[in-house]
């Protein structure tokens, strides 16, 4: 075995000798809930500890406080309209996300009110993160003279001034971003979005087709239509599963949100589209692999309007012509145990990732559904110095993206990433989707909640970034079979959370636990093929071949296509054989 199986299985055996059953993940479970209740009084606001003998990140801030200009001085020609052409007229010009445009000095005049409202009371630009405190490429923020001369133009009448200030329009690159892409992958036939009705999440398979693998640098993602598409995220699946899922459904595409091991993102990357978001090319030694006989599954959050639009996107890739030296690797911290009751209006999650190597932090990602409040995610180093990732005092569903550093942030082995995020189930809560509140859930529908930082990190080598990855797999695990007893916990009856928490336990070795779990399921759907087969399984690996028989030989009637409860009925009739004779 090569050093580095020698990593992984012990660390894997370390797994397997420390993870408990499911009697004591169902106590824990307990004990968590009522000691997060019994320490709700106690919380304060989500804030980020002062960093104490370092200094401070570096703060977006102005070098001399702004003041007024002289009354009736500020005119659009001269002052208004270079802000709007730099920040706002990306997304508000024709074609655009955007509800109207900034480009001439009518539509302006005509929304002066309007824009003054949402820009003070910080809606517009549309940007989360407090860039006080933490710094990122590309933010959509105003300096505060900007939001000053915005708000002195509106209320003195929005003057137009003489037209001979006007700066030159910006021009925009049409097409694409970035340049022709190596390959353009568009949908096979565009989907019809029905007017009115609520919020639509659709994924849309695209084949990709390729003869031999590939190295995608960068991304670049064309919505089709702004005016519905509200943002993107790109995915890859290589089981085929995406498009049996599309096949089966009569439009292109099928709906809900999808999250798991079949369609996820590219490794080591979140690859989406925001309105105003500009495509990012990683740096040439840094790509990700695009197999042969892999889809492109492109998830669409639309949002229905007055009349029936279509949608049809289009994705350019741009390939490096070598394989990647460098590879980041993206953690998840957060719990699959969210349970919000009805009308809680400051529900906390929390989450950490003990690091086991030095690495450098590239980007983060936070994500959670609309109950969403606010959000904080820190380093923890082992001297107990608190710095930043990003905190969020009023996050927006709508509104998710990633957040990239300017440079890459250095962190030790042993520091820890830590999350803290809130939820409002309130009345009060304008964004709550169900009114009145009802208790709310983990889960990946947007009527469930879900609660993650993403943290995009680049270990320095390859013995670290096996034991990363190993690292990361264990911490993953625990979070999923955490989740898999508390769906048991909280839906006793449903077959497919019982069923996988039995999976579970069957590759933990708690082979008891699993074929209690096993027998539950099949209670409840006493022809449940899967659940059935497993079982027999089970007793095989109990050396209880006698039993598994019977099991195995449902599994066959219920399902005649499952060849695998055909092999292992097989492999128990031929174990019977080989028993010595009593």
């Amino acid at each position: 075995m090569t050093a580095r199986h020698w990593i992984i299985a012990g660390i894997c055996v370390a797994l397997i000798g420390t993870l408990l059953t499911v009697f004591r993940w169902e106590q824990r479970l307990a004990h968590d809930t009522q000691a997060s209740r019994a320490q709700r009084e106690q919380q304060t606001p989500l804030e980020p500890t002062e960093p104490q003998q370092r200094a401070q990140p570096k703060e977006l801030t102005e070098a001399e406080p702004f003041t007024l200009r002289p009354p009736n001085s500020v005119t659009y020609s001269r002052h208004i309209a270079p802000i709007f052409f730099q920040h706002c007229a990306a997304c508000h010009r024709s074609g655009e996300a955007g509800p109207f445009a900034l480009l001439e000095y009518a539509d302006c005049r005509s929304h002066a009110s309007q824009i003054a409202d949402v820009i003070r009371r910080g809606i517009m630009p549309p940007w989360l993160p407090d860039s006080k405190l933490v710094n990122y490429t590309d933010q959509r923020v105003l300096s505060a003279t900007e939001i000053g001369l915005i708000c002195q133009w509106v209320d003195e009448g929005a003057v137009e001034g003489d037209r001979s200030d006007l700066p030159p329009q910006p021009q925009w690159v049409n097409g694409w971003q970035l340049g022709q892409p190596d390959m353009v992958l568009e949908f096979p036939r565009p989907f019809t979005l029905p007017s009115g009705g609520g919020d639509v999440f659709r994924n849309f398979v695209i084949p990709v087709g390729l003869a031999e693998k590939k190295y995608v640098r960068a991304v670049e993602i064309r919505p089709g239509n702004p005016r519905v598409v509200h943002h993107g995220v790109l995915l890859i699946d290589s089981t085929g599963q995406s498009r049996k899922l599309d096949e089966e459904d009569v439009e292109p595409g099928f709906g809900g949100m999808i999250y798991g091991p079949a369609a996820h993102s590219p490794d080591g990357f979140f690859i989406g589209w925001t309105p105003g978001k500009m495509p990012f090319q990683a740096q040439a030694d840094m790509a990700w692999d695009l197999n042969p006989g892999t889809d492109i599954v492109l998830q669409l959050h639309l949002v229905p309007g007055g009349k029936q639009e279509q949608v049809e996107a289009a994705i350019g890739l741009i390939f490096s012509d070598k394989p990647p030296t460098k590879i980041p690797m993206v953690l998840r911290v957060g719990p699959r145990t969210i349970d919000i009751s009805s009308g809680d209006s400051d529900y906390r999650i929390r989450d950490q990732f003990v690091l086991p190597v030095d690495v450098d932090v590239l980007s983060v990602y936070p994500h959670a559904h609309y109950l969403g409040r606010q959000m904080l995610g820190e380093i923890v180093r082992p001297d107990g110095f608190r710095q930043p990732l990003i905190r969020i005092a009023a996050w927006d569903f709508k509104w998710q993206d990633e957040y990239r550093f300017p440079t890459p942030i250095p962190v030790e082995k042993g520091a820890t990433l830590s999350m803290e995020f809130s939820y409002d189930n309130s009345p009060e809560n304008i964004r709550n989707p169900s009114q009145p509140p009802r208790r709310v859930t983990y889960g990946p529908e947007s009527s469930d909640e879900m609660g993650d930082l993403w943290v995009q990190v680049l270990p320095r080598n390859e013995r670290d970034r096996d034991i990363l990855r190993a690292a990361r797999a264990k911490k993953d695990f625990e979070a999923e079979l955490m989740g898999c007893a508390f769906e048991v916990k909280i839906r006793p009856k449903d077959i497919k959370a019982r069923y996988n928490l039995a999976c579970m336990l069957e590759s933990l070795g708690e082979l008891d636990a699993a074929a209690a779990h096993y027998t539950q399921a099949l209670r409840i759907s006493p022809e449940h093929a899967p659940s059935m087969n497993n079982l027999g399984v089970v007793r095989c690996k109990q050396g209880r071949y006698a039993d598994a028989i019977p099991h195995l030989e449902k599994a066959l009637r219920l399902s005649p296509d499952l060849e695998d409860a055909r092999h292992n009925l097989n492999l128990a009739r031929e174990a019977i054989k080989q028993a010595p004779k009593p």
